[in-house]
């Protein structure tokens, strides 16, 4: 979701910075709405640029526990917020509570923080103490709110519970639009003709544990990155099941379940990444991987002229190649930096899109 901070201020505790435009150095207020590198996306981490966890925004703090850092920040139209992770600044003043508001203008002129239509969402709530991993920030403490706004308001607290109490520090903060989650992980869920037809979107990963379709059931699985099918996973004859990436958002959308019954176990699909169409299937073994993976393109004629394209996120187009159906064929992009890859595969009579992430 894109965040624009369009004010830092404070309820007795100043911002070390005021400059809303600024994205480099530290403490500034932009950085704690966009991860600027690998994990961009990413629910779990917050990329340290240049290793630095200080990125960031900062406040003051002469009364711990009462003085609250302020960020009010334009979603740029109005969206349905559901999920919420809260990345901890590893640096003097860790921010231990953090409360939520939103308000009713929807208008181009954003409120300000003291005025008084704000409504909380969200009470003040504790922060974890995260996990600095050099290259990037993990465990955040998350957080499940059913909202919509268009301008929401921050309000960070640091009581000195997590060290010192000399500032309020804030690493970065994700929001994501629901009702898809970002993750989705299905656990022991048995399907079959005495269920409807069921649709589970995720963001980005969906992962299948003991996921059983029997005969008359059926389900979607649509992610925006990747879908994990697990030991576990198993479609009976008579039973059908979609799994595909998607890009526009639109995961559970009515689709037509076009492809033949199939009878699976899926033994050994730790690094699967799938994107399914009909009965034609693309598999990116592994998917994350360190610039070296397969791809396998299955469900087409060998005699189908297929190929592949890779893009940067940016469009630019790196790697293209012709790719035999059923047979395994070996990408090597480790020259190219660590990132989000878009691979495109074509033939006369199919066009699929499959996220691709390199370490």
């Amino acid at each position: 979701m894109t965040n624009i901070p369009v004010q830092i201020t404070g309820e007795n505790a100043s911002p070390y910075t005021t400059n809303l435009a600024a994205w480099t150095g530290n403490y500034q207020a932009p950085q704690s709405f966009y991860d600027q590198g690998t994990y961009k996306n990413d629910p779990d981490n917050w990329s340290n640029i240049s290793g630095s966890s200080s990125t960031g925004s900062r406040w003051s703090n002469p009364s711990p526990g009462t003085s609250c850092g302020i960020l009010v920040v334009d979603l740029k139209q109005i969206r349905a917020i559901q999920d919420i992770s809260v990345f901890q600044m590893f640096a003097i003043g860790k921010t231990t509570h953090i409360a939520l508001a939103t308000h009713p203008d929807t208008s181009g002129t954003a409120p300000v923080a003291a005025n008084a239509s704000w409504v909380v969402i969200l009470p003040k709530s504790s922060i974890g103490t995260g996990i600095n991993n050099t290259s990037f920030i993990s465990s955040p403490t998350n957080f499940t709110v059913n909202a919509t706004t268009r301008y929401l308001k921050i309000m960070v607290y640091n009581d000195g519970t997590q060290g010192s109490q000399s500032a309020i520090s804030l690493k970065g903060i994700k929001i994501f639009s629901g009702p898809y989650p970002p993750k989705a992980t299905l656990n022991n869920i048995t399907l079959n003709s005495l269920t409807d037809e069921k649709c589970f979107g995720a963001t980005m990963n969906i992962t299948t544990r003991d996921f059983l379709i029997e005969s008359g059931g059926s389900a979607r699985l649509a992610a925006g990155l990747n879908v994990f099918l697990q030991i576990g996973t198993k479609v009976d004859h008579g039973g059908y099941l979609h799994a595909l990436i998607k890009t526009d958002g639109n995961y559970c959308q009515p689709a037509a379940m076009t492809s033949s019954a199939v009878n699976q176990n899926v033994e050994n699909p730790e690094s699967i990444s799938s994107n399914l169409n009909s009965n034609k299937k693309i598999l990116i073994l592994p998917n994350p991987n360190q610039g070296k993976f397969t791809v396998l393109a299955r469900g087409f004629s060998k005699i189908t002229q297929t190929t592949i394209q890779i893009f940067t996120i940016l469009g630019e187009k790196i790697a293209e190649r012709l790719i035999p159906a059923e047979s395994p064929t070996q990408i090597d992009i480790t020259q190219h930096p660590a990132g989000v890859y878009v691979l495109i595969l074509r033939s006369e009579s199919f066009c699929s899109t499959v996220k691709v992430i390199k370490r």
